[in-house]
């Protein structure tokens, strides 16, 4: 079991067989690494989508299933970087860390990649167990989604104790100069106008990235879903930012097009439930729920 501040955890027995109820498997475009996110102008209230929370203590809503970190010439949210690496396995807790159990059940192709949850950005795997044994790896690509490689075709339990920054979760962004973090924003496919977005946030290049950001946030906190759709500019980031409408994802993807074009690295993350988003400080990447 794992003491944590939200109590005690225990551990999920490994030894169970995988559940076909829910499975992450592959097969789909939208389990790859060259998933894509289209924005859309159904701004109305969603129903609500089935959750699998694989994670102890729980992380509903926040399960972090894909990230993007730019967007091509017509607004579709991309990976920058899909070159993976390996998630190393093993270390210990460290102070300030935050720990987890990981429950999951999974359909393995052979040498492909499954797309996997994680709790969060730079998360690490402390301990991992496969049932039935097989030979597995964990990858990450360029935005931190994870993915696991097997060599055969079958169905697993994976099991793992994992880590992550408690900081990531709600700390405050460091208060750093531009030539610190705008290395890191992702190149895109076109160069938005953002004149009129920036102005109605009332942000520019010569504020600190910390303001900029508190300012953001502030803003696209406030949109609304509704019923009728935004105004249009022929523009859909213009027609979301401009009008304020809109539900999760709506607020995220005008964040991210908005950051990256400022010089504010950042990602949205999205999974069947709920979308937000993630800004670098120079040495931490933050949870930010825009509500």
């Amino acid at each position: 079991a794992l003491e944590t501040q939200s109590g005690v955890a225990t551990a999920p027995d490994p030894r169970r067989p995988p559940d076909p109820n829910h499975l992450y498997t592959g097969g789909s475009t939208d389990d790859s690494p060259d998933s894509t996110f289209p924005p859309d102008r159904d701004t109305r209230q969603p129903t609500i989508e089935n959750y699998d929370d694989p994670f102890s203590p729980a992380t509903t809503p926040f399960k972090r299933l894909r990230a993007y970190d730019t967007f091509d010439g017509d607004y579709n949210l991309k990976v920058a970087s899909r070159q993976t690496t390996t998630v190393p396995v093993g270390g210990e807790l460290a102070s300030g860390d935050d720990p987890f159990y990981a429950d999951l059940s999974v359909e393995l192709l052979a040498d492909d990649l499954v797309r996997i949850p994680t709790v969060g950005p730079g998360s690490r795997i402390l301990k991992m167990h496969v049932s039935p044994a097989t030979t597995v790896s964990i990858v990450r690509d360029g935005a931190d989604n994870w993915f696991l490689r097997g060599s055969e075709r079958k169905r697993v339990r994976v099991v793992m104790q994992l880590a992550i920054p408690r900081a990531t979760f709600g700390s405050d962004f460091a208060d750093v100069d531009w030539s610190r973090i705008e290395s890191m924003v992702a190149p895109t496919g076109r160069r938005p106008r953002t004149d009129a977005v920036f102005s109605a946030i009332g942000i520019d290049r010569g504020m600190r990235p910390k303001l900029v950001l508190g300012k953001m946030v502030q803003y696209f906190r406030a949109f609304a879903p509704s019923n009728d759709p935004p105004k249009t500019h022929g523009d859909i980031y213009l027609d979301l930012a401009l009008s304020k409408k809109g539900v999760c994802r709506h607020r995220a993807f005008a964040f991210l097009v908005t950051a990256l074009s400022i010089g504010l690295p950042a990602r949205m993350v999205v999974n069947e439930a709920h979308a937000w988003v993630e800004a670098y400080d120079g040495s931490l990447w933050h949870r930010i729920d825009l509500g």
